[in-house]
Parts: structure tokens; sequence; C-alpha cells
């Protein structure tokens, strides 16, 4: 867990070596959730903490990889979050691509939220232990850290730029990011324009296990959101509907 102060972030070269650049090209960026892990099976919530994937999991990773190799699809590096779940899904991707060998970048400031005092827990556990934190937690307040955890905020500053770094250093090629639920919804309402403080939105985007969401940074640093949520690798092997994060 994270202490109540903002976390020591580890500087990823990535980021380092393209603060304050300007992209030069586009860049296309393949953003995609881990795959299916025990805790998310469970409903509990994983943050900072680690949870197997299951054997589900490692057959959706498996579906996306061999779905990218039969259209063709150009993946010239691949970037995943240092927890393991994010990680090791990222590696199965690779494989099934056909980029063994190919070394997958790990990358500290996309990993998943710290939910403080709320991991390991589940919905309804929580209600029960912490049912302050969690109505608190619920107005979607950007500044709102929950104890022991990070806030909305300090997320997005974070992911944000290493996200940023990522494209510009891959400028006129395709990344993946293998990241997390809580990291790709957060992004998203940020980039939509969706209103922090507000509580959840009437609709909500489903962010599933190895969803992708593609997106191009372009010329003059702004996005675009070309696709939210595919996950046709999952429906054509009918693996069953993948565990789902509203949108943060």
């Amino acid at each position: 867990k994270t202490g109540s102060s903002a976390p020591q972030l580890l500087r990823s070269s990535i980021v380092d070596m393209t603060m304050g650049l300007q992209p030069k090209e586009t860049s296309t960026i393949l953003l995609v959730r881990h795959g299916q892990t025990e805790w998310n099976s469970a409903g509990r919530f994983q943050g900072h903490k680690d949870s197997p994937l299951t054997p589900e999991g490692l057959l959706q990773a498996e579906a996306l990889g061999k779905r990218l190799k039969a259209i063709n699809r150009q993946v010239d590096s691949i970037c995943a979050s240092d927890l393991p779940r994010a990680y090791k899904t990222a590696e199965i991707i690779a494989e099934g691509i056909g980029m063994e060998g190919a070394e997958v970048m790990r990358v500290s400031e996309i990993k998943e939220r710290s939910y403080g005092i709320f991991e390991g827990l589940t919905s309804s556990e929580i209600k029960d232990k912490y049912p302050e934190e969690l109505k608190e937690s619920e107005k979607f307040d950007l500044d709102y850290r929950v104890p022991d955890g990070e806030s909305r905020r300090e997320v997005l500053d974070r992911c944000m730029t290493a996200l940023e770094s990522i494209a510009d250093t891959g400028a006129g090629k395709t990344t993946m990011v293998v990241t997390h639920g809580g990291v790709v919804s957060i992004l998203l309402r940020d980039l939509l324009g969706i209103p922090f403080g507000t509580g959840r939105p009437k609709g909500s985007m489903r962010i599933r296990n190895t969803s992708i969401c593609e997106m191009r940074r372009e010329l003059d640093g702004r996005w675009s959101i070309l696709s939210i949520g595919d996950i046709a690798h999952i429906e054509t092997l009918g693996l069953g509907e993948a565990q789902a994060e509203p949108v943060e």
C-alpha cells in the first residue's frame, strides 16, 4: 500500500528521455487491460496488491495475441505495468503475436490506482467496514484519497505523463500498453471530458479484461480515441463475458 502522501514514482527511462518533447509524427497506442485474475472473478479490489491470472485470463491474453497476428496488426513495441498480472498478460500477448524475445518494458507509472484500505475486499465488505470512506469515494472527487491509497488526480497525473511519453517515444509507430481497469477508466474519463465529482454517469463504458482501446497521439499533442473496449477476440472464442470495470 502507498502512504497518505503522493507516491514516490520510480521514473522509467521512457518517461525521462521524452520530457518536454513535441511529437513529430502521429503515434498509435493500443491500451489493453490485463487478463482476468482470481480477485477479478471474486469481485475484490486489487489496486497495488496482486492476484494471479485465472485459466480464463490466460486464454484471454492468448486469444488477443493470436487475433492480432491473424490480422497482421502492426505492434512495434509493448509496455506494461510492473504489477505481475499486467506484465504476464503482456508477455503472453507478445508470444501470440510472434514477438518472442522482444522485451516488454516495465513502466511503473501505469500501474493500477492504490485503493488503500479497500484492497483485498469486495464492495459489500467495504460497505460494511468502511461505509463513510466508500460514500466519499463514490462522489468521484478527483482529490479524494482513500486512506492509505491514491487520489484519482494522482493516478491521472502519473499515467497521462507516462502515456504521452510512451507515445512520443514511439512516434510513427504502434505501441501496446498493458495496464489496469482503473487506469483505463480514469484516462478515458479525462480525455472524453466526462466531469469528475459528479458521481457515476447515467451510462457507463465497460472496460473488460483484455479489451483494447485504440488511441492516436496527433501532431498537436491532442488525442483521438479510435475505439473503446474491443473484445472481438473473446467473443470469437466464446470465452464468456470478461470482468468489466465501469468508468472511474
